[in-house]
């Protein structure tokens, strides 16, 4: 599934550069922020090994059960670890089996990402 999504991170220091990238993405938050536009979804942290990602994405949602039936059925998701859920909130680590292109672009021009990252679908 592919989505048209804005990407945008934030930081306390202020007024600093930023940028939004809207790209289609394959998978990953934005595939659940294209099932779920009326959620908030964010990457608080990420760690790439050689060859996968590590994860920690937080979603803001008013359906934590519908949400945690996709993760379950999320065919780009290898492994998944509910780490927190309330009514509202579900806090997941997951791992892919590898780091997405975007990702490996932002590492290849020696900047390291900044989180959170929000993930919106439209716009």
């Amino acid at each position: 599934m592919f989505a048209d999504t804005w990407i945008s991170s934030t930081t306390e220091y202020g007024y600093m550069p930023r940028a939004k990238l809207k790209a289609k993405i394959p998978g990953g938050p934005a595939a659940l922020s294209a099932q779920h536009p009326d959620d908030e979804f964010r990457i608080l942290a990420s760690h790439p090994t050689e060859d996968s990602l590590v994860a920690i994405l937080e979603a803001q949602t008013s359906d934590t059960e519908a949400l945690v039936r996709d993760l379950a059925e999320a065919s780009w998701l290898t492994s998944y670890e509910l780490l927190h859920a309330d009514e509202q909130t579900l806090l997941v680590q997951y791992s892919l089996p590898f780091i997405p292109p975007p990702y490996r672009a932002l590492l290849a021009s020696e900047n390291l990402p900044r989180f959170p990252s929000l993930f919106v679908t439209g716009g």
